[in-house]
């Protein structure tokens, strides 16, 4: 009888522990996805900023990373595209003549600098006029290496 008492107890402590490792597996899974998206928000949000506005509001509304990108804009190996969301808003009393090609660039921490690279994007803003008081938004996308560090973003009126 002691015997089968035994088994008892040995299949109960099993149960057991296979139910803290099974809740302990969650838990860690769970701290695992939290840092992971909060180093995602921080990336997509902190990593770049306006150096410079002349007259002219410049917004970051939103930054995102593509590593691969699509056809027929690929990212090649070793580098990413950086597609940064604007919201352009004339506050002259005149006329203010966007060019993203020429007037907008990304800087790296060591002073590298990154021109605008065509990628396909669902919303890419357009060059041309903006009446005063207008204001325009769009995507903006920079080809740079994946190592690139401490981007910011340099808008040139």
């Amino acid at each position: 009888m002691a015997m089968k008492k035994t088994k008892k107890m040995s299949r109960k402590k099993a149960c057991q522990l296979t139910l803290h490792r099974r809740f302990l597996l969650v838990a860690i899974l769970f701290i695992v996805i939290a840092v992971g998206v909060a180093v995602f928000a921080y990336t997509q949000r902190s990593d770049v900023m306006v150096v410079s506005k002349a007259g002219v509001s410049f917004t970051i509304d939103a930054v995102r990373y593509d590593t691969k990108g699509s056809a027929p804009f690929e990212a090649p190996p070793g580098m990413k595209f950086v597609i940064v969301h604007v919201t352009l808003n004339n506050t002259k009393k005149e006329v203010f003549n966007f060019a993203p090609v020429t007037q907008t660039h990304l800087v790296d921490s060591h002073k590298n600098r990154y021109d605008m690279s065509p990628a396909t994007l669902t919303d890419p803003i357009t060059a041309g006029s903006v009446a005063a008081g207008e204001k325009r938004a769009g995507s903006i996308s920079f080809l740079v290496p994946v190592t690139a560090e401490g981007l910011s973003i340099s808008f040139e009126p």
